[in-house]
């Protein structure tokens, strides 16, 4: 319909934003809208909105609904006077499969003209990587080992957990120095580093009460990081350094002596070979 003479046409407006425009996987998405008469009195006010795929969508209005299967906003607003504004809320948790760009675009229509605002939330995901380093694997020298986690990735990483099981239960370990987020149990390690930053990340020290020659066999830290907002496990179980513990003179690592040892210590008497103190690792 036409406007009368000297009279401004009405105009209805739409605006949609994300609140807030970043934020970590497993914290809430959120878009506001806000629906403005801002002339004359409008019939048919109705708002639309497609929303992003993989989040369950909730509103705040009792003039919306959302389809749980096709994920449609339709909010019926019905008459507008000049200077009346509606605002709706729409949000819903999010997880690690959202990183990314959550977008779509609202579509507003009316008696007096039509109009759509697009806007996006932007998901961030956490990427942790964790380390277990030996000091020393040469014999005589004290074991201790180091565990470094860090959060490499833009997201925050939530209720980060670490477990480090002791190399063996039989000895005595400390943390060095102490570290007010690990607890040393009798067979392991369990840091409960609460949330990480982007770049941020945590370190501890374990060692024995005993030199590596008083250990034989196999050496593969393991460290199992676990993250709240990322799958589970998120690191898997890593062996960043693998290395076997012989004692001297230990030639095959079988930790109890036989002939190839013999052998082995023959060679070094009277044919110059290697020193079966410092056995090859």
């Amino acid at each position: 319909m036409a406007a009368a003479a000297g009279q401004a046409p009405a105009l209805v407006t739409l605006a949609k934003a994300p609140a807030p425009a970043t934020i970590s996987a497993g914290d809430a998405a959120s878009f506001l809208y806000v629906v403005q008469c801002v002339v004359s009195t409008s019939s048919n006010v109705t708002l639309t909105d497609t929303l992003p795929a993989g989040v369950v969508w909730t509103d705040s209005s009792s003039s919306c609904a959302i389809n749980g299967t096709t994920r449609l906003l339709s909010c019926s607003f019905g008459t507008m006077t000049p200077g009346s504004i509606m605002q709706v809320t729409v949000a819903g948790a999010t997880d690690y499969t959202d990183c990314g760009s959550l977008e779509s675009t609202a579509t507003l229509t009316s008696s007096s003209n039509g109009t759509q605002a697009s806007a996006a939330v932007l998901v961030l995901c956490p990427d942790v990587i964790d380390t277990a380093v030996p000091d020393s694997v040469t014999p005589s020298q004290p074991l201790a080992i180091t565990v470094a986690v860090r959060n490499q990735g833009l997201g925050i990483a939530r209720s980060v957990h670490v477990s480090f099981p002791h190399l063996d239960p039989g000895l005595a370990w400390t943390l060095e120095p102490p570290d007010a987020l690990c607890d040393l149990g009798p067979a392991s390690v369990e840091c409960a580093l609460g949330d990480l930053g982007s770049g941020l990340g945590h370190s501890f020290r374990v060692a024995a009460n005993a030199p590596t020659e008083a250990i034989c066999g196999p050496f593969a830290p393991a460290v199992t990081t676990t993250v709240a907002n990322a799958p589970e496990p998120y690191c898997c179980i890593s062996s960043n350094v693998s290395a076997t513990f012989r004692k001297p003179g230990d030639v095959d690592g079988s930790c109890t002596p036989g002939i190839q040892d013999v052998f082995y210590l023959i060679n070094f008497l009277f044919a110059g070979g290697p020193d079966p103190l410092e056995p090859p690792g």
